[in-house]
């Protein structure tokens, strides 16, 4: 709680303190929505998927907070393959 007067900076204190170790990211998902609609399930699939990629492994050995970013590039859509007819 701030005293009458005093003022928090946001921008230059707060954030660059709670996300300095945050793992930078050219385009960021945020998921968001009303309670219940899936947001869990989700994030529990996209766990999943980590894990079976062939690469997590070695890369969450390597430094736990950069391994999801070092597996992303295999989802990117220019690397997807088309669907088989």
């Amino acid at each position: 709680m701030t005293r009458p007067g005093q003022r928090v900076d946001i921008d230059r204190v707060i954030l660059p303190a709670t996300t300095r170790r945050a793992v930078h990211q050219q385009r960021p998902v945020v998921v968001v929505g009303n309670p219940v609609p899936g947001k869990t399930t989700l994030a529990d699939l996209i766990a999943v998927y980590k894990s079976l990629h062939r690469h997590y492994a070695s890369a969450l050995t390597a430094n736990v907070r950069t391994a999801g970013s070092l597996v992303r590039p295999d989802t990117a859509p220019s690397r997807r393959r088309s669907p088989r007819p």
